[in-house]
């Protein structure tokens, strides 16, 4: 509802009903009567828009006698009962029905939120995985041609057993045993980030 105290429409809604709860008689209280009471500096229609909504409202708050619900004709008696005063003063009336969807859109943002994180990290091991898989190919390759190459040197001087030559292969060897501990190494510390990712991923669920 726009005017000028901005008052929001649910509790100028819950206004309303106070009105009619305030003034229950044995006579209805007419549309134009209600408008001219709580807010006649309101529009006629901007106030029959929420006598409208407060009709159409499920479980019957108000009882209505209805002659016309036209915009520019709109005759309808309005009186409390006793479900009017149960929902304005037990249940917090319409502000209180506001603000249970505001808080259920902000929980319903929260747990979007959290999926789509999840599905991101979920996306993020996938990638490294991947990476992680290529990479291991990749020293498997390297470690597989030095072992190749060391294995035809020693057979190729194991029959010329000179000094120089057995110190080149034993070198050889020391440099293969330094990449390999170094490819254990590295594979271990990508494990363990892997795992890392995973339980942060199970953490943010």
């Amino acid at each position: 509802m726009t005017d000028k105290k901005e008052i929001p429409q649910h509790e100028a809604m819950d206004t309303i009903l106070r009105y009619l709860i305030d003034n229950k008689s044995d006579r209805p209280i007419h549309s134009h009567t209600i408008w001219k009471e709580v807010y006649p500096d309101q529009e006629e229609e901007i106030v029959y828009f929420l006598l409208r909504k407060i009709m159409t409202t499920a479980d019957d708050i108000v009882i209505t006698h209805i002659r016309s619900i036209e915009t520019h004709n709109f005759e309808v008696f309005f009186e409390a009962n006793a479900i009017t005063k149960r929902y304005l003063e037990e249940q917090g009336g319409f502000t209180k029905q506001y603000l249970r969807e505001q808080a259920d859109k902000i929980e319903q943002i929260r747990i979007d939120t959290l999926q789509t994180e999840k599905l991101e990290s979920e996306v993020d091991i996938i990638r490294f995985q991947r990476g992680l898989g290529k990479r291991l190919t990749i020293w498997g390759v390297i470690l597989t041609a030095i072992s190749i190459l060391v294995s035809f040197l020693t057979s190729l001087y194991q029959t010329q057993p000179t000094r120089n030559l057995e110190n080149e292969v034993s070198l050889l060897k020391k440099k293969l045993d330094s990449v390999t501990y170094s490819l254990q190494q590295t594979t271990l510390q990508l494990q363990n980030i892997e795992l890392q990712l995973s339980k942060d991923t199970l953490s943010s669920n």
